[in-house]
């Protein structure tokens, strides 16, 4: 072969390699392009329905930041109740999802402080312990990472916070030279007083309705009393809804309509019904969550710039027996999500102090972390947020509803004996035997052995729990 024809020839071989490797590159990077990777993932979860405004710039805010670079963050808005205070619908809506055998539907759960027992007992949550160190963790307040623990595990990161307090009309109590109410006798009398003058028609405001609602008012009523519901830290978890506390906070929340220091109508009310007519200047007192501030001191209020907000009275009158229950939202990954490290960039973002201000801000719930309760901005907005921190943060102020994994069954137990023994027709003999009944329904629930649930006594909750 000539000179001429082998260069040829390599000119030749050296072209046809160069466009196989150009090909071949070409068709690699095409392919690699279509493989999804945690940076490359759309995100789903739900929240309740008066937070969608906010959550949608928050968002907008981790889709254009580095965190979030390559990850498309979306609300469930198809699953969101129309009733603002329907959290169980959502519940029941990541169990299908977590229950499923194919990867999550929401691989984000923003979990309402009562469901962790639930979920992680399941097995349907990450462990987040060795995400989040001991140093992470300082900021927030201890108990919001007491409570989204489970097994001494990390199932939860906090992102807002709440607790119960009750709410009055400062310029009622200056008409009559009154001081904020102590006790439940001095709620009721102050009430009574202003019923009587024809300054408002109704005294005291609370959420009645069988619902999560109506558990928190109990919850804290009964605290007070020196009572418990569920105590799961003893061997065998103790229930205490037949004991005399339990028959007293029944008593006293009786009392109420007895008096018509509550209207009737309260039976069937939640926090939006409650905070309506207060802003509506149809109370003096009323018992609400921290987020309810905003409102009743914005422009359609008509209480606006005349009232106050402190700890629930007591039923001794004394400071430490004020109780106030424990509420607030947080974030966990589901067990069964493809993208966990993209939902954990997603976590850590959003439970940040820049977004939990700009939530506080725009929504007026509690923080989780400490230190915004000092925040300039935060302070500027709510200058009452200083003193919420020491209402909640008093030595055995909060009260937790108990962290059992059957807590969807035992609170649908409770809500039902309450429906029918806060009827005004139903006898006081009556309501012990309704309190009696849902006690050893509760223990029977909890596993403990030789408990006969009475024949009059069916709930009906044994499978509340069920999505």
């Amino acid at each position: 072969m000539s000179v001429l024809l082998r260069s040829h020839f390599r000119r030749k071989l050296r072209t046809w390699l160069s466009l196989v490797l150009a090909s071949s590159l070409s068709l690699l990077l095409l392919n690699s392009a279509c493989v999804p990777t945690d940076r490359q993932v759309t995100l789903r979860f739900i929240v309740p329905q008066l937070e969608v405004g906010i959550w949608q710039e928050i968002i907008q805010a981790f889709q254009a930041s580095d965190e979030g670079e390559g990850i498309t963050v979306e609300l469930d808005t198809s699953a969101i109740p129309d009733d603002p205070d329907d959290t169980d619908s959502i519940r029941r809506a990541y169990v299908s999802s977590l229950e499923a055998d194919d990867p999550a539907d929401y691989d984000l759960i923003y979990s309402d402080i009562i469901w962790v027992p639930e979920l992680a007992g399941a097995g349907w949550l990450e462990d987040l312990s060795d995400d989040f160190s001991e140093e992470d963790r300082q900021d927030f307040l201890p108990q919001e990472i007491e409570l989204g623990q489970y097994e001494d595990r990390l199932y939860r990161i906090p992102f807002r916070s709440d607790a119960g307090v009750l709410y009055y009309r400062q310029d009622l109590l200056d008409l009559i030279d009154e001081s904020p109410p102590d006790s439940f006798d001095d709620l009721l009398r102050i009430s009574q007083t202003l019923q009587a003058m024809g300054e408002v028609r109704t005294g005291y405001l609370w959420q009645g309705r069988e619902s999560e609602a109506l558990i928190a008012v109990f919850a804290e009523v009964l605290a007070s009393y020196g009572g418990f519901w569920i105590d799961p830290s003893t061997t065998e978890a103790a229930v205490g809804l037949d004991q005399p506390a339990a028959l007293e906070a029944v008593s006293f929340l009786r009392e109420t309509l007895a008096q018509g220091v509550s209207p009737l109508n309260v039976l069937g009310y939640s926090e939006a019904e409650t905070r309506e007519r207060f802003m509506n200047a149809e109370a003096v007192f009323m018992r609400n969550w921290p987020n309810a501030w905003a409102e009743v001191n914005g422009e359609a209020s008509r209480v606006q710039g005349r009232v106050g907000m402190m700890p629930m009275v007591s039923a001794t009158g004394q400071a430490e027996d004020r109780k106030a229950c424990h509420g607030g939202w947080g974030f966990s990954i589901a067990h069964n999500s493809r993208h966990k490290q993209a939902a954990l960039a997603a976590i850590k973002f959003f439970t940040d102090t820049p977004t939990q201000r700009q939530f506080t801000l725009g929504y007026s719930g509690m923080p989780s972390r400490h230190r915004l309760f000092f925040d300039p901005q935060v302070v500027a907005e709510h200058g009452h947020y200083p003193d919420l921190l020491e209402i909640v943060q008093a030595d055995g102020t909060w009260v937790a509803r108990p962290p059992v994994p059957e807590y969807p069954q035992a609170s649908c137990i409770l809500q039902r004996a309450l429906g029918t023994a806060l009827d005004l027709s139903v006898s006081s003999d009556a309501i012990a035997e309704v309190m009696t009944a849902a006690a050893a329904e509760t223990r029977w629930l909890l596993g403990e052995e030789g408990v006969d649930l009475p024949d009059s006594w069916r709930s009906g909750c044994l499978n509340a729990g069920e999505a």
